[in-house]
């Protein structure tokens, strides 16, 4: 009987352990889903509005949330007419972000008889579409604050009175590009980078983008140096090596390939090679005044013994010709360098 007893006890402290351990485990689960679910909201919640004023007396009452201005009984008498809020804007997340869009509305559709700009009353631009909210250097925390006007205007008809506007802000995050570890600029989530490469062209096949970048589609166009990324979804980082934009190939009459290289630096690297791929003639010449040579500035001078294989200089039957100074045929060429 005793033995018995005991038997059950020990059932029921095993039952109660398992118990404690699904009980336990359940919540904890639940904790860590509910702290997941905060650390969302308050990462939406990070970017807010936190004031409107206006000195415009039609507005019969002002209010804000999150992301919008609420305005009631606003009344425009003319296409001259404005309505003009002070918005502070206020980033406490740990990412810079913009407004992207702003949408006009009356709490359910589109109000498309009223336009906006982000002059304040003396009509000077207070903000642009994309620019970071920032104060200074402060883009994120506590100290990047950023107050900015908001104009509304009659887009169509005279008179109009408006009994609800909302204008809503859309907040994005905004994403750095970088180009062998130098910024070459900024673009919102889900937007679109343009940029043009100076002096720095890098080759398409040397274009590169780091492991983890986020983007739709992107193009590139060497010859011009302009790049477009598609629905950038991340910071982007590109490594490339330059000196192979505006690159030129010249199939030559003997089966021989010249390919004209534009350095970004008024110079341009012309490389020959024969049938058999190998490199007879490297050179790097100045550019023109323009493409006749018409007015050229010369500056130096190349060998070129291309034409004789035996090395042999000839000095007789010179031809001066606007490119060169040729002798004895295509035994040996000067080379004039040009300079604009």
């Amino acid at each position: 009987m005793k033995k018995t007893k005991a038997s059950i006890i020990q059932i029921m402290l095993v039952i109660i352990a398992v118990l404690v351990i699904t009980i336990g485990y359940s919540a904890f689960a639940a904790t860590t889903n509910i702290t997941n679910t905060i650390a969302h909201v308050r990462a939406n919640k990070d970017v807010r509005v936190t004031e409107v004023t206006t000195q415009d007396n039609g507005v019969s009452s002002l209010d804000y949330n999150i992301y919008s201005i609420i305005a009631d009984g606003i009344t425009l008498s003319s296409s001259s007419d404005t309505v003009t809020f002070e918005v502070t804007v206020r980033n406490l997340g740990n990412a810079p972000v913009a407004i992207s869009n702003v949408n006009i509305n009356d709490g359910s559709n589109t109000i498309t008889t009223l336009g906006y700009n982000f002059k304040d009353t003396n009509n000077t631009d207070t903000y642009t579409l994309n620019q970071k909210i920032c104060n200074g250097n402060n883009c994120t925390g506590s100290q990047a604050v950023m107050t900015f006007s908001v104009t509304l205007n009659i887009t169509s008809g005279n008179t109009l009175n408006y009994g609800h506007v909302v204008v809503d802000f859309t907040i994005s995050e905004v994403y750095e590009v970088t180009y062998n570890s130098t910024s070459i600029g900024e673009v919102v989530d889900n937007g679109t980078f343009d940029y043009t490469f100076q002096t720095d062209k890098p080759t398409q096949a040397s274009l590169t983008f780091a492991t983890g970048s986020i983007y739709t589609s992107y193009s590139y166009n060497e010859q011009t140096g302009v790049l477009q990324i598609v629905g950038v979804g991340s910071d982007i980082a590109l490594t490339g090596q330059t000196g192979g934009g505006n690159s030129q190939i010249i199939n030559n009459p003997d089966g021989s390939v010249t390919v004209v290289t534009d350095n970004g630096d008024n110079t341009e690297t012309r490389v020959t090679t024969d049938t058999s791929g190998n490199v007879t003639t490297e050179q790097i010449e100045y550019a023109a005044s323009d493409t006749n040579h018409t007015n050229p500035i010369v500056t130096g001078y190349e060998i070129d013994t291309s034409g004789n294989p035996n090395g042999g200089l000839v000095l007789n039957n010179s031809v001066i010709d606007t490119h060169y100074v040729a002798f004895d045929g295509n035994d040996f060429e000067i080379h004039l360098v040009y300079k604009t």
